[in-house]
């Protein structure tokens, strides 16, 4: 059984995954992956949890991690990067090694990966 310490101790160790997926303010870059059927069953629940485990170990401030139904087509999975004041910029065909790249070259180094963006 658990103590009031182990499950303080737990919700501790979560509050930043908590935070992460809470409601957006104007200076967090949004990332959205879309999790409709396409998106889905081209393994978009394994880039989210990607993306999340990457941000909770780094403790990236200011990213919120988001799922949508996107409509994705063939470029299933997809995820939308907004980063405030600049237009968001859809990205395709989207798996856990991109998704890094996506942190910390889009994200975090402020370069578009131009070769995976999708209209």
């Amino acid at each position: 059984m658990k103590t009031i310490s182990d499950i303080n101790a737990i919700r501790d160790a979560k509050k930043h995954e908590i935070v992460l997926r809470g409601e957006p303010t104007p200076d967090d870059v949004r990332v959205t992956i879309g999790m409709g059927d396409a998106g889905l069953a081209c393994g978009a629940q394994e880039v989210f949890c990607r993306l999340v485990d990457l941000v909770c170990e780094g403790a990236i401030e200011h990213v919120k991690v988001m799922r949508e139904a996107l409509d994705a087509g063939e470029n299933a999975p997809v995820v939308v990067v907004a980063c405030p004041g600049k237009d968001p910029v859809r990205y395709g065909k989207v798996d856990a090694v991109l998704i890094e790249r996506i942190l910390k070259e889009h994200i975090m180094g402020g370069n578009v990966l131009a070769d995976h963006v999708i209209d």
